[in-house]
């Protein structure tokens, strides 16, 4: 259906623009840029935000589905699950390192 061909395409452009901005993140902690920090702020509640909606939506689906019907990969659910708790190990990191603060002069 068109509708499913522009969503599936909608989630490609995501994707990629999510992984663009991923890199530039990453490259602006690694030069110790004066908005890495920001930046970063930015990146880990966009990734909170992304990984919640996919626990909802990976919960929804489970509840829809049969046990047998299950994505071998863990679908939405296990792929928010584990971006919601990688971004809050990495932003407790982030807050509390004696590393962050003495590079950056500060924590996020």
């Amino acid at each position: 259906s068109v509708a499913g061909n522009s969503s599936q395409l909608l989630d490609k452009v995501f994707a990629i623009a999510f992984a663009i901005y991923e890199i530039f993140v990453g490259i602006s902690v690694w030069r110790v840029s004066p908005k890495a920090l920001r930046n970063l702020r930015v990146y880990f509640i966009v990734l909170l935000g992304v990984g919640l909606l996919n626990v909802i939506f990976g919960l929804y689906l489970s509840s829809q589905t049969a046990p047998a019907q299950a994505d071998p990969d863990g679908g939405p659910l296990a792929i928010g699950l584990r971006d919601v708790f990688g971004c809050v190990i990495w932003w407790s990191y982030f807050m509390r390192s004696k590393r962050v603060r003495n590079t950056f002069g500060r924590y996020i």
